[in-house]
């Protein structure tokens, strides 16, 4: 999604320690300092290479993805980790390294892979290799997301879940799965709304979110093809195609809806093809 966090760095002449100034989402409670998952991860990059010091650098993080929301801004801070390596090292960034180098940190591919290629995608994990899978998104759709003042740790949402799932039920996320990507696809509502229907995770995890299930149905009534919970939460997003309905219109209605008990932050998104990207500059 058009939901991008940026990171400039300079490097400077002489010795001296990395500076690391940060803004934005998280920027009052991320630690500055060469504890922050940017320069472990990226340290982690060089001492693979060999590389034993790394340069003087002034490193300007904008967070614009909100920390603990089900919006990947962990698999997001991974892949900037690894560039930063792989500029700094290679003068360059190879996207399939990428790819691999975060997932091995973040220990899931599915929020990283969307992250480094963009769009929409499948990512399978098959013994040491990551296999990405572009599915086309029709232009017509935009994502609202309705982000709550509350994060939900992935962790603790994953606790929600129970060890086991019935035959039944994991039929029937498989069967109803490519109704929502030829929806998606093809641009039509009807699919997607089909598709979009779960008994995997959003039900185990209502009680971690409430009023889920307001906020679902205002979105909606308010003309979404579909309102789901994105990833483990605690935001909550819906399609909406823009030729039909109103994206602002599904957005005032999440917040509505949610308003009796949180209050929320909206945004109307788009999907986007281009993943993770990065320029060099100078000598």
């Amino acid at each position: 999604l058009d939901l991008y966090n940026e990171l400039d760095v300079q490097v400077l002449a002489g010795d001296g320690p990395v500076e690391l100034q940060l803004a934005g989402e998280g920027a009052a409670t991320l630690p500055c300092d060469e504890s922050n998952l940017i320069l472990r991860v990226a340290q982690e990059f060089f001492r693979e290479r060999g590389v034993g010091r790394w340069p003087r650098m002034k490193l300007a993080c904008l967070n614009r993805i909100p920390l603990a929301r089900g919006l990947g801004s962990s698999a997001a801070t991974r892949v900037r980790g690894v560039m930063v390596g792989q500029m700094l090292v290679d003068q360059g960034f190879q996207l399939e390294e990428l790819c691999s180098r975060a997932t091995r940190g973040e220990g899931s591919a599915d929020n990283v892979a969307a992250c480094t290629h963009g769009g929409l995608v499948s990512a399978l994990v098959e013994s040491s290799s990551i296999h990405v899978l572009r599915c086309p998104v029709h232009p017509c759709w935009k994502v609202v997301v309705a982000i709550p003042p509350f994060p939900l740790e992935t962790e603790r949402a994953r606790q929600a879940l129970p060890g086991q799932v019935s035959l039944q039920d994991a039929v029937f996320n498989a069967a109803h799965l490519p109704w929502l990507l030829r929806g998606l696809a093809e641009g039509r509502g009807e699919l997607v709304a089909l598709g979009c229907q779960d008994r995997l995770h959003q039900s185990y995890r209502q009680a971690l979110i409430p009023g889920m299930s307001a906020v679902f149905q205002g979105a909606l009534k308010a003309g979404a093809s579909a309102c789901y919970l994105s990833g483990a939460g605690s935001t909550l997003a819906a399609w909406v195609d823009g030729r039909s309905c109103d994206p602002e219109q599904v957005a005032r209605a999440m917040e509505l809806a949610w308003s009796p008990y949180t209050s929320c932050r909206t945004r109307v998104l788009s999907v986007l093809a281009e993943g993770a990207s990065c320029q060099l500059v100078g000598g």
